[in-house]
């Protein structure tokens, strides 16, 4: 049977990963800052930044209008945009804004360089953005392929480990990179983490010391001024 394409889960809750790009995003961006979230899902994302600096001009934007709904509901202070499946509204993106963030979002894309491209061209002189893809090399996927054909999910266009996604972004598109971060290695199920918490501290802590098996390739792009 195919996979569906679905990109998110549409009862999921706030993890780890949502926390780990908001703190990258305060990091990066001044106050009053202008923060897009291209492919913002059901703003989770945004609704932590909302609550981390109520300064922020927030705006999200989604293909899905169940997300834009979710958004709005989750994050009322974000301007919200829904786009077409595949493309990206570059207006959304005009002189003012300071970081942009595509979380989980650029493997969907068929151009994944020009998108980049076209993304930082927009961005403020110093401006930022801050990008998470998935790692499809991550142990849930590793070993769930021993047991199956394949793992895929059915919209995903491009893959990159920690190592190709660190050459893509620096020695392919020559991109100055501030940070590169993780989130978990995902080990446990939902069940056994609700029975034993504690277990979440582990695999937040792996992920540090490998973060080759990290839920996510995050990395934080500056513009140049």
């Amino acid at each position: 049977m195919d996979r569906p394409n679905v990109h998110i889960s549409f009862s999921k809750q706030y993890t780890y990963y949502h926390r780990v790009l908001a703190g990258l995003v305060v990091k990066y961006t001044p106050w009053q800052g202008q923060v897009v979230d291209l492919g913002c899902g059901f703003g989770h994302l945004l609704a932590l930044l909302a609550e981390a600096d109520p300064s922020f001009g927030l705006v999200g934007a989604d293909v899905t209008e169940a997300c834009i709904l979710g958004t709005r509901e989750r994050a009322p202070s974000a301007r919200t945009v829904q786009l077409r499946e595949g493309a990206i509204d570059y207006d959304l993106l005009g002189e003012d804004v300071d970081t942009c963030i595509m979380a989980h979002s650029l493997e969907h894309m068929l151009d994944p360089v020009g998108t980049i491209r076209e993304l930082m061209a927009r961005l403020k002189p110093k401006g930022h953005l801050v990008l998470a893809v998935p790692n499809p090399v991550r142990p849930t996927v590793f070993f769930g392929n021993l047991r199956r054909k394949h793992y895929v999910n059915r919209g995903h266009v491009y893959a990159w480990d920690r190592s190709h996604w660190m050459n893509f972004l620096e020695g392919i598109l020559g991109l100055e990179v501030v940070e590169y971060a993780s989130d978990e290695v995902k080990l446990f199920s939902g069940r056994v983490l609700r029975v034993a918490p504690f277990l979440k501290k582990l695999e937040i802590a792996l992920s540090r010391g490998v973060p080759w098996w990290s839920f996510s390739n995050i990395a934080v792009v500056r513009k140049a001024e």
